[in-house]
């Protein structure tokens, strides 16, 4: 044994293979998770800690220290040493020309106003400590000048003086340090010594970051502080090494992985404020059809929880109203510890706004965000079709970037129409979230079992459920929980209704305007639909309506389709929000038909625009009107326009069917028409294939570029287009050879050989199974 040598203490290090930076790393982080004050006169806390940055221009580059509270932000950046480095006379050469160094090359990393240099090192003799410790707690308190002052006339012990005037500037340094007005006593106040023992038989710096771990436990023993310790160290190494950066949620999120922790108290009222807001919204989510039964759906419940399982984030898609967010809130609700969230919150232009204007958090969201990961299981981002704007989605972005980057088990569940998942991809992938390629769950249609509960609890619905065609738009629990609240008496003989549009109109007509003070609601709600749209925003300022046409509002809460939130209203659904933007275009477009053209580029009337051209391309008398639309935008060449008109058929129930009954228009003009559908169909009825999106990230290759190969089936919207190819193959392999065997291969790739429209599956309906193959 050395004569310098210590014995370290077994049970902290044994086999662990910790070095001693980073045990002093872990000391540091300690006091960052603890928010305890580490430099006494300094009230600002840690929020970070930096390892390895001498190649950004630091000359005490082991470790940087950040501290920061919005108000009063500098660094600590320390060098690290395992030895003693100073004696009772003498600082180290090596470190005192460092100290000059920085000083004189003060840049944007170094602000000689407010950040500190300082040295870690083994624990100093006697004679050495007394020194040092004198020298840096008068300089400190005299005012500059004085010390040297002081020095020079020998009245501070001999031992000081000499470690004093160790401190000058180097005679090794050609430098300009009189013309920076650079001296001595300057350089000492903003120097740092700390000693740690970590290496002697007891330990005090180790019991300090015990003492320090110990207040954020539920269950602060003396077993789980140490534990907690040696799983910091083990962070701390993994982070060093890579020269990363430690944060307290980076910490805190590790570590609660295997250990309760408490909630820091500084946060405790920002956590309320969010457990009040999650409540709220998710008791805003109905999840039973009329107030009185719950649909069991079985294997949509088992998918979602099998999803939130096998994956970090995951993403439920359906139509509007199909029950997204009643089955995530039932799934959340069985696990207890869920944080709910509403997509409008981040109808803002950066994550600073939504901490103060929607939240009215006193923290920054990123040190909240590691309470959040450690107190919850799953988070839950509701309805992110109806952020409209890139901004907002850069502001969610921000949002859950520090819950994505850290090592944490909290899941996060996104729901989202499927009509809207699309664009909601390629708004995702721009900014390059993870969202964009996580795991999706398409929700099925509702079975026979809950069909018959329906039919047993409602009798209206044994009336209304008589054919496939009308089952495929109303039975949406959402569209089920309107009707189970209407009367049977209100349907006419002339019910059930044909499409989706005919029930919209319907609802409209009774519901709406035959209902007290109708023509006042449909003013409102058509004047709520416009300012939603006009400025891509879910929330209207309530000062945007005169006081005489606020007077049905309240009357449209009670019926629960509209709500008030700090001075905004929104709709209750965005089903509501779908319907009644649709009704306001026809009612625009019978005045005004340039309005269609003035909508197009704004995304909030996609929905719209596509069930109006679902009202016109199955209108049993207006076969032409249609055709009409799609030639008069191809005239003023808004292809946008045409790829909604011709999306809706694909939206349809009965795709097939409307393709054979428009076939001579589609294909007229060298099948352009047609062409443009299956181009459509190829993108709008498919989505990024995750293994292709997983070699794009690791080789470094564009995301959005990815997202458009080896795209994957979407099932449920196949079955229509593959039967039409199989009844007009004969003249597709004219008209469109490469687009129809694009769909072909697409099926074939991604499908088992014994599946529907492959060889060797034969089936009743489709009596040329081989044809997909074979294209």
């Amino acid at each position: 044994m050395t004569k310098n040598s210590k014995v370290i203490p077994t049970e902290l290090t044994s086999g662990k293979g910790f070095d001693f930076e980073d045990l002093v790393g872990a000391w540091l982080t300690s006091y960052m998770i603890s928010s305890a004050h580490f430099i006494p006169h300094e009230s600002t806390l840690i929020k970070a800690i930096h390892f390895q940055a001498g190649n950004s221009g630091w000359f005490f580059d082991d470790v940087i220290v950040e501290f920061g509270d919005g108000k009063q932000d500098f660094k600590l950046a320390l060098s690290v040493k395992s030895n003693k480095q100073f004696t009772s006379q003498k600082a180290p050469d090596d470190l005192v020309e460092d100290i000059w160094k920085q000083f004189l090359t003060e840049n944007m990393l170094f602000n000689s106003k407010c950040d500190y240099l300082g040295i870690v090192t083994a624990p100093l003799s006697g004679a050495a400590k007394t020194s040092l410790n004198s020298l840096l707690t008068k300089s400190h308190y005299l005012p500059e000048g004085d010390l040297q002052n002081q020095v020079d006339t020998a009245k501070l012990a001999k031992n000081v003086c000499s470690l004093h005037r160790s401190f000058n500037y180097p005679t090794t340094l050609v430098g300009t340090a009189n013309k920076l007005n650079l001296n001595t006593d300057k350089v000492l106040k903003r120097f740092k010594a700390y000693q740690c023992d970590f290496y002697d038989q007891t330990s005090t710096s180790e019991a300090q970051s015990i003492t320090n771990i110990k207040s954020i436990l539920v269950d602060p023993s003396a077993s789980n502080a140490t534990e907690v310790f040696e799983k910091i160290c083990t962070l701390v190494k993994r982070f060093r090494v890579n020269g990363g950066v430690i944060t307290s949620q980076i910490a805190t999120s590790y570590i609660a992985k295997d250990i309760q922790l408490k909630t820091a108290p500084e946060f405790a009222r920002d956590l309320e404020k969010l457990k009040a807001y999650s409540i709220s919204s998710m008791n805003r989510v109905e999840s039973t059809i009329g107030n009185q039964i719950s649909l069991l759906r079985a294997e949509d419940v088992n998918e979602i929880s099998n999803s939130i399982s096998s994956a970090n984030v995951s993403v439920v898609l359906g139509d509007s109203g199909s029950g997204k967010s009643a089955l995530v809130k039932r799934f959340a609700l069985s696990q207890k510890n869920t944080v709910w969230f509403e997509s409008s919150l981040f109808e803002y232009n950066s994550l600073h706004e939504v901490e103060n204007n929607a939240f009215q958090l006193k923290n920054p969201w990123v040190d909240i965000a590691a309470e959040i990961a450690s107190k919850y299981k799953i988070l839950v981002i509701d309805a992110v079709d109806r952020l409209w704007m890139p901004n907002y989605f850069s502001t969610l972005g921000e949002f859950l970037e520090p819950i994505l980057s850290g090592n944490t088990s909290l899941k996060i569940v996104i729901t989202c129409q499927s009509f809207h998942w699309q664009r909601v991809q390629r708004e995702l992938l721009k900014i390059g979230n993870a969202i964009a390629t996580a795991n999706t769950v398409s929700l099925s249609d509702i079975g026979k079992t809950d069909i018959a509960i329906l039919k047993d609890q409602f009798p209206q619905f044994t009336k209304l459920l008589v054919t496939e065609s009308v089952s495929k738009f109303l039975l949406r629990p959402k569209v089920l929980d309107l009707f189970s609240k209407v009367s049977p008496l209100s349907f006419s003989k002339k019910n059930p209704w044909r499409s989706e549009v005919e029930l919209i109109n319907w609802y409209w007509d009774s519901e709406i305007s035959s209902s007290t003070h109708g023509a006042m609601k449909e003013r409102f709600l058509i004047k709520l639909s416009k300012l939603q749209a006009e400025n891509l925003v879910n929330a209207t300022q309530i000062t945007l309506f005169e006081v005489p046409e606020l007077s049905v509002l309240e009357e449209l809460e009670r019926s629960q389709i509209c709500y008030r939130k700090k001075g905004k209203i929104y709709f209750a659904h965005d089903i509501y929000s779908d319907w009644f933007k649709q009704r306001t275009l026809v009612d625009e477009i019978a005045s005004n038909p340039s309005f269609l053209d003035s909508c197009i580029k704004n995304p909030q009337w996609h929905r719209a625009i596509s069930l109006f051209g679902s009202e016109l391309v199955q209108g049993e008398h207006t076969t032409s009107e249609w055709e009409n639309v799609i030639k008069s935008a191809l005239t003023s060449k808004n292809l946008l326009l045409v790829d909604l008109l011709l999306e809706a058929i694909i939206h349809s129930s009965n795709s097939c069917g409307l393709l054979l009954r428009h076939w001579e228009f589609l294909t007229a003009n060298r099948a352009d028409l047609l062409n443009r559908f299956f181009k459509r169909f190829l993108y709008v009825a498919t989505k990024p294939n995750k293994k292709t999106m997983a070699l794009a990230k690791h080789f470094n290759v564009s995301e959005l570029d990815a997202s458009l190969l080896n795209r994957t089936p979407i099932w449920l919207m196949w079955p229509s287009v593959l039967t039409l190819i199989i009844e007009k193959q004969d003249e597709l392999i004219e008209l469109s050879p490469k687009n129809t065997i694009d769909i072909c291969k697409l099926w074939v790739t991604n499908t088992q050989k014994d599946y529907f429209y492959r060889e060797g599956r034969r089936t009743r309906t489709y009596n040329k199974p081989k044809l997909i193959v074979s294209l």
